[in-house]
């Protein structure tokens, strides 16, 4: 039986295109509007399908227009792009070629048959982007629009153009349309299958050949074999899209699957996706591409090691990379096509250059496998071991680790020769650990000769001996334990335990061999994640537990089928008595809510409410029921929601039930009752108390609506959303909340969507969708399903359990996904909020109440966990913060004297900086205002202090009050003013940038200071080469040398010249080109970003624009280069290093830090800083960072000790439980990690 999906090819005329006819459609009525239409999209989104399919584009313009065959110019290098066009159209039949022909002359003389009614010519050219790349002329391209701007502003023949391309060239169009009618602004985007697209797409062939897709619990084979296709990398969200040639190759390799077997295709069950993996396909699609790519196994091997190298980091995810032709270890630039053309890889067009990566991030883990694979069959041992050498550093101390066994087979015969420069620098250093080898052979005679007399210490030796083995295994095993309960998704307290053994666990004497895992960077992103934990109340019993707050009262139950309990928060006694609570609601609790400053009020799911006064802490008259009624009678009247505004009790059911209740003491009036059938269930309601009136927003499983009360009598209702029967129920609201002015409603739903209304727009006489809102690409919901549009947010993976309103207008979301995120809004306006992750916890959260002030909440989960969490970014277990709008701060570290230097409104405060908490204490003022930068001297201990009009100099600021001086020579004229400056160690030679009014920079200028004694100085301006740019330099420590970095990417060192006499005056020294001696890459691709030396100036470190970090090294003259980072995550914006070099912290322009230590980089989960850090320091011990951006000043401890600390203080007990270690550490003997914890 033939398989009805197409592979990775293109649809043809005689196949039909599924999941894509919105599109043909909305593209059909553009084009015939429009007349001149580009189509763009991503690589691989199926342009060419959407036009060519037998359901396609152009068959459904046949009878509208005479379609021209569609036409591809400019496929080879150097065509002309008007002689190719006219040539395919003279072979295609529509008439020979003239001499002098133009576009426009060509097509007047092409006759079109009659028809009735008449119709138009269109003209299709596919694939556009080869008209702008290769290596046509630009004079020809201009040509080209220009003829075809003549051919389209023709009266005569008015021609309809779509033009279809790849979007990463869009852009590429800005040159030519001053040159076509419409100047190309009518577009189509063409986005990449969507979830229920795919779906389409997966079930169409089939079910056209008879084949059923029967649904098994709620979903079928298809959707179940999409929601694995957008699964992402752990750590990364789910895609919301699917690659259209992925999925046609999954679903080729699926059906030739069950084609196997005995059974005959007539159904595709959820069993058969089940139990299949789509990456094998994947891997052999990529193997197949690699194949028809590289022409031998040599380039085989070079094209895996760079998509290897380049494409992939370390953890299995994608990376991008510039792509130089001149690249010896590289791919060819037809090698690079082959793999565009069949969508394993893809290009980005950037400001710099063409990027290239992975076309979607499902190929990360197939086609790394298809490289292994390869290697593993075709590499020999000592080649895979060359390799393995070289990833783990080129130790010298490799070969001797390694079993007699394997390098008996990584031996290389004598016919064997390097394959690249690694492999030559492994074998070369194989031969000489071999040398090394066969002498201590040669003096092993001797050691036989003394062997009697030591043999007796031998002895002694071999219980010494079995002490180290011991201790290795015990390492090992609390290794493994540890791991072992970080891969259970342990609960806060368990995983700060396991993080801070593991980071206190240290290596037996003389076990370097042993496997290490690096705990540090584990324990650094555990206290990244629950940086805004403050404690744990209660560790989860998995009874779901909620939490309310009012005023001064904070009461937690567990809520669900035969659950009483009732607490006060962060203590273990019962608020209310258990056996009252059971003899109120017999079947347990659903839901509850403060009523007024002195009632609560329960739910249970038999449809029962109680009252309980707080003081007496029993109920309060009689229960509220809802009267029999013929809609209540055969349905499960649950209390679902129940939520107060003053004396009104607003009560939401199962049957889909609204019921307000007055309380007036132990006296309750039902005052409404609404029941709507198409409703569904009441999932939650919020009330904005105004006047005389009640604001009402209910969710409903399946509507919003927006509803006044008078005294308890419904009003007007507004509904805001409603959704049909037939959407899925995982698209369905489930909660609500309404901001404290009203301005805002805001409704979560089960696929982790928010939606928010503005009220102000909203208005009863509208009846339909509001006009002048386009709805957003990423819509969960049709927009059919809204009466007025509004503002959607992706916010979550999962369920949106709660959402809650402030005071200020922001917004707390709460997620099954385990999430808290705070959601800033700017000036009250709900479009484009930011967002800030709070916590993210193992477990699904269901609940969240703020204490009074707001500045801390109460989260709990479904397992019965409660968490006390610290709503206000400006706080931080590692880190101390100074606020302020100015963001120049200076940190200084002499010995045993840390200050800092920060600007604040009231002028430059100096601070002394604890040397055991890092805590700032303040020195004093100094005087001087408007400072916009700041630049130390260590060797003359002074401060410089930049003004926008000049520059004050403090000495000796360190040990005593001090007055600035002034500098005469930077005095600036109005409409200049100083923007940055630089300083050397010695303090006589400072760098300045000068900007103009407009923030431009105009010059950068270097100035030789001299200091007279006690006061004064003289400075006078170094002039550089004539003609030469010359930018802000960094100075090299201990140096009298200055760095500075060209337009060529090239570092350019300058000194003074000697020779001049009559005015100071630098030369370049010497260019230094950026290459590492352990990458075959050449020269630094990427524009170098920034720099930084260490405090000797011996060792600097250079991060580029793509994310690497390179460590150069000094001997002598001559610089070394190593890369230390290999990866575009982070793309360093200020670089810091420490005294010893080996600790460096790396500051971005969107205000993110990382620590570069030991060989990895730990990145500080922070929510303080969000704009460009724009200072950066590091102690010279390397456990101090001091960042600054415009939200002021960070102090972070990156003590060991301090991140140990933490963890425990979160742990709450001394070590693990004996059901823990008897799991966990079962053959190992583990210290208390935590011993200074209380026991529990």
């Amino acid at each position: 039986m033939k398989a009805p999906y197409v592979g990775p090819s293109p649809f043809s005329a005689e196949q039909t295109l599924f999941g894509r006819d919105a599109d043909i459609k909305q593209l059909q009525w553009r084009l015939i509007s429009d007349r001149i239409i580009v189509l763009y999209s991503p690589s691989g989104a199926g342009k060419t399908s959407l036009l060519m399919a037998k359901n396609g584009l152009l068959s459904t313009l046949t009878t509208l227009f005479h379609v021209l065959p569609v036409q591809r110019i400019a496929q080879a290098d150097d065509t002309d792009p008007v002689i190719s066009l006219l040539q395919r159209l003279d072979q295609d039949s529509f008439g020979s070629i003239r001499p002098n022909d133009t576009l426009l002359t060509y097509f007047n003389r092409i006759t079109l048959p009659e028809s009735d009614p008449p119709k138009r010519l269109l003209l299709v050219l596919d694939q556009f982007e080869e008209v702008l790349t290769g290596n046509v002329p630009y004079e020809q391209q201009k040509v080209f629009f220009q003829q075809l701007k003549e051919l389209l502003s023709n009266d005569e023949k008015t021609i309809w153009l779509l033009i279809s391309m790849r979007e990463e060239y869009f852009s590429w169009l800005d040159d030519f349309r001053d040159d076509i009618p419409t100047r190309l602004n009518n577009t189509y985007r063409l986005n990449l299958l969507s979830v229920e697209q795919a779906v389409a797409a997966i079930k169409g062939p089939a079910e056209a050949m008879g084949v059923a897709f029967p649904v098994q619990d709620g979903t079928d084979a298809a959707q179940l074999l999409v929601s694995e296709l957008i699964k992402a990398p752990e750590g990364a969200r789910p895609s919301k899209t699917v690659e259209p040639v992925q999925l046609q190759v999954i679903c080729t390799d699926l059906w030739n699957t069950l084609s196997q077997t005995e059974r005959q295709v007539g159904e595709v069950r959820v069993a058969d996706v089940a139990g299949y993996n789509p990456d094998n396909a994947l891997l052999d699609y990529c193997t197949k591409t690699l194949n028809l790519a590289a022409q031998d196994p040599h380039r085989f091997r070079t094209l895996g090691d760079w998509i290897d190298r380049y494409l992939l980091t370390l953890s299995g995810r994608r990376s991008a990379v510039i792509f130089s032709p001149q690249s010896t270890d590289g791919p060819s630039l037809k090698e690079i096509q082959k793999l565009e053309e069949h969508h394993l890889i893809r290009r980005q067009s950037r400001e710099d250059d063409m990027w290239y990566e992975l076309a979607h991030d499902r190929l990360a883990g197939p086609v790394r496998r298809s490289i292994e694979e390869w290697r593993s069959n075709n590499l020999k041992e000592w080649q895979k071991q060359a390799r393995i050498w070289h990833m783990d550093g080129e130790k010298p101390d490799y070969f001797r680790a390694l079993p007699y066994r394997t390098q008996r087979k990584m031996r290389p015969a004598e016919s064997d020769a390097p394959d690249s420069k690694v492999e030559a620098r492994f074998l070369a250093a194989y031969a000489s650990y071999r040398r090394r080898k066969q002498q201590l052979f040669c003096a092993s005679g001797l050691v036989i000769a003394v062997l009697a007399i030591i043999i007796g210490f031998f002895v002694d030796k071999s219980a010494d001996e079995q002490q180290k083995t011991k201790l290795a295994l015990n390492y090992l095993a609390i290794q493994t334990g540890i791991l072992s309960i970080l891969n259970d998704h342990p609960n806060p307290s368990l995983e700060a335990l396991a993080t801070a053994a593991g980071a206190q666990l240290r290596l037996p004497a003389n076990s370097n061999n042993l496997l290490t895992f690096n705990f540090q960077m584990l324990l650094g992103d555990y206290l990244g994640r629950y940086r805004q934990l403050e404690r744990i109340d209660t560790l989860g019993d998995g009874k779901t537990t909620v939490v309310r707050i009012r005023e001064n009262e904070c009461i937690s139950a567990k809520i669900g089928r035969d659950r009483f309990s009732i607490k006060t928060c962060g203590a273990n006694s019962e608020f209310i008595p258990p056996e009252e609570v059971q003899q109120a609601h017999p079947s347990g609790i659903n839901t509850l809510t403060f009523v007024t400053p002195k009632l609560l009020a329960t739910g249970d799911g038999d449809g029962t409410i109680r009252i309980w006064g707080l003081a007496t802490r029993k109920t309060v008259g009689g229960p509220l029921h809802l009267p029999d009624s013929d809609n209540t009678k055969h349905v499960s009247n649950k209390v679902r929601a129940i939520t107060a505004a003053g004396d009104r009790l607003y009560a939401g059911y199962q049957d889909g039930t609204l019921a307000v209740w007055k309380i007036s003491g132990a006296e309750f009036e039902l005052l409404s009752q609404q029941f709507d059938k198409k409703t569904n269930s009441v999932m939650a309601t919020a009330v904005a108390p105004q006047n005389a009136l009640d604001n009402v927003a209910i969710a409903t499983s399946r509507a919003v609506k927006w509803q006044t009360f008078s005294q308890g009598k419904p009003q007007q209702s507004i509904p805001l959303a409603a959704i049909a029967p037939e959407t899925e129920y995982s698209k369905t609201f489930y909660s609500i909340d309404i901001s404290p002015d009203g301005r805002f409603i805001a409704a979560g739903s089960r696929d982790g969507y928010i939606y928010i209304w503005e009220t102000s727009r909203l208005s009863p006489t509208k009846n339909n969708v509001e006009k002048d809102v386009s709805p957003r690409a990423d819509a969960p919901l049709p927009k059919s399903s809204f009466f007025y549009w509004p503002t959607i947010i992706n916010a979550h993976q999962q369920t949106v359990a709660q959402l809650k309103y402030l005071q200020n207008g922001d917004l707390l979301s709460l997620s099954w996904d385990g999430s808290l995120k705070l959601w800033l809004f700017s000036a009250n306006n709900a479009a484009a909020p930011t967002n800030r992750t709070l916590l993210q916890f193992p477990r699904q959260l269901v609940s969240v109440a703020t204490e009074p002030d707001e500045q801390t909440a109460y989260v709990t989960s479904e397992a019965g966990d409660i968490l006390k969490v610290n709503l206000r970014v400006d706080r931080h277990p590692l880190g101390q913060f100074l606020l302020s709008p100015q963001a120049p701060a200076l940190f200084v570290d002499s010995k045993a004297n840390r200050q800092l230097f920060t600007v604040q409104a009231t002028g430059l405060t100096q601070y002394r900086l604890d040397a055991n908490t890092g805590q700032p204490s303040v020195i004093r003022q100094l005087p001087v205002s408007n400072v916009v930068a700041l630049a130390w001297s260590p060797s003359a201990t002074m401060l410089f202090a930049a003004q926008q009009q000049g520059v004050e100099v403090f000495r000796n600021v360190l040990i005593s009050p001090s007055q600035g001086e002034p500098l005469a020579c930077l005095l600036q004229p109005p409409g200049r003013r100083i923007a940055a400056i630089r300083v050397n160690d010695a303090g006589t030679l400072l760098a300045v940038t000068l900007v103009g009014k407009n923030g431009r920079e105009l010059a950068n200028k270097l100035y030789r200071l001299t200091a007279s004694a006690p006061h004064g100085f003289t400075c006078k301006e170094i002039k550089t080469q004539r003609n030469v740019y010359f930018p802000l330099p960094w100075f090299k420590p201990n140096s009298d040398e200055i760095m500075t970095i060209n337009d060529k990417n090239e570092i350019v060192s300058w000194r003074f010249n000697a020779q001049s006499r009559e005015e100071l005056e630098i030369v370049k020294t010497r260019v230094i080109q950026v290459a590492s001696e352990r990458s075959e890459s050449s020269n630094m691709r990427a524009p170098i970003e920034t720099l930084a030396f260490d405090s000797s100036g011996q060792t600097m470190l250079l991060g580029d624009f793509s994310g690497k970090i390179y460590s150069a090294t000094i001997n002598g003259e001559d610089w070394s280069f190593t890369q230390k980072k290999n990866d575009s995550f982070f793309i360093p914006h200020l670089l810091a290093v420490a005294g010893d070099g080996n600790t460096v912290a790396m500051g971005d322009n969107k205000g993110q830090l990382s620590v570069f230590v030991a060989g990895s980089a730990m990145h500080i989960a922070q929510d303080f800083h969000t704009t460009p850090i724009t200072a950066l320091a590091l102690s010279q011990d390397g456990e101090w960072l001091v960042s600054s951006s415009s939200a002021g000043t960070a102090i972070w401890d990156l003590r060991m000790k301090s991140w140990i600390k933490q963890a425990c203080k979160w742990a709450n007990r001394p070590t693990f439980q004996p059901g823990d270690i008897d799991k966990y550490f079962h053959y190992a003997s583990i210290n208390d990690p935590c011993p200074d914890n209380p026991s529990k």
